[in-house]
């Protein structure tokens, strides 16, 4: 995650999450500095991520219709005896983050969800995998819109308030305050310091 000082520079976080039933998930945030560094960190972590389901789901993903998935990312004509699993890593996931940039160069979006290349890799996946499993970002944007959308997803799924420990209270409390504040022009190192941290200690826990 991006360490941060006193800039002027808007900064970009998204909330992804990873789910592959009965096996394993996890939640992850990324906090980076300019639309650039956020889009490449965010592809190359769904990458990551999608690299272990393909694998996992092989069968799965030799029988889905990749033809769909070379018409986005292939080059060239669809090979006779299609696609498979391994196509999909060599081609798509190898060259996730490239792709991801290039489409940020050629039409600047501050949303990844609102990408190309990212609604193509959702439709992938839910031709490809079992419900439930997948790689997919839950929040996006700059963090005066980011915040407030992440307090009000963690406070939905905070069931019962007097079961709170006393740090997860103090966490969401910071991030309500933190969600307060503004995010353009100078920052204070000290509220960068406080959100880096929040960030940290989530991802370590999740």
């Amino acid at each position: 995650m991006a360490a941060f000082e006193n800039t002027d520079r808007r900064a970009f976080a998204a909330l992804i999450s990873y789910s592959s039933v009965g096996i394993d998930e996890y939640r992850l945030l990324v906090l980076e500095h300019s639309a650039e560094s956020f889009v490449q960190q965010v592809a190359d972590s769904l990458a990551t991520s999608l690299r272990i389901l393909v694998e996992h789901h092989a069968e799965f993903v030799n029988l889905a219709e990749l033809e769909l998935l070379h018409e986005y990312f292939g080059t060239g004509d669809y090979p006779a005896d299609g696609w498979s699993w391994l196509d999909v890593e060599k081609y798509v996931l190898a060259f996730l983050p490239r792709i991801a940039l290039q489409e940020l160069a050629d039409t600047p979006c501050t949303s990844v969800r609102e990408m190309s290349w990212y609604s193509a890799l959702s439709q992938f996946q839910d031709n490809a995998f079992p419900d439930q499993d997948g790689a997919w970002i839950d929040i996006d944007g700059p963090l005066e819109t980011f915040l407030p959308q992440f307090l009000e997803l963690e406070l939905r799924e905070t069931y019962d308030i007097s079961q709170l420990s006393e740090a997860r209270a103090a966490e969401i409390g910071r991030l309500a305050m933190l969600s307060r504040l503004s995010w353009s022009g100078e920052v204070p190192n000290g509220q960068w310091a406080a959100l880096t941290d929040l960030f940290q200690k989530f991802n370590q826990r999740n």
